[in-house]
């Protein structure tokens, strides 16, 4: 069932022109552009968005921001992005994680990493 969900979300994401539209840099550029005076809210959701949907490539956006911005301050809004970003993706993992797992992996599997976690550390 995930397996169909994420192909599925893929090719929607294919075919509306998303992945092309992440992978032109002039594109990204001209949109954080046409952002205004929102660019800084407008790469920080970009960032946030290529931390937690893995086929967004993070160098080209990093690389944007230090073009866009300059290196400092590029590195210090990439810097919170990713944090913010980090944040979600492991609340969602918190959140979904477990469940999801069990659905995928058998128990006797689950079991072991369980152990190792625990008492190997």
């Amino acid at each position: 069932m995930f397996l169909f969900a994420f192909l599925a979300l893929s090719f929607s994401l294919y075919h509306l022109g998303l992945f092309h539209f992440f992978m032109n840099r002039g594109r990204l550029v001209a949109w954080i552009h046409s952002l205004g005076a929102w660019g800084f809210a407008g790469f920080i959701l970009l960032q946030v968005v290529q931390v937690v949907a893995a086929p967004i490539p993070g160098e080209a956006t990093g690389v944007l921001g230090g073009y866009l911005y300059g290196p400092f301050v590029g590195v210090v809004l990439s810097t919170i992005s990713l944090t913010l970003g980090s944040f979600v993706a492991f609340s969602l993992s918190r959140f979904f994680g477990l469940p999801l797992t069990e659905r995928f992996v058998d128990a006797k599997t689950m079991e072991r990493f369980d152990y190792l976690l625990h008492h190997k550390g």
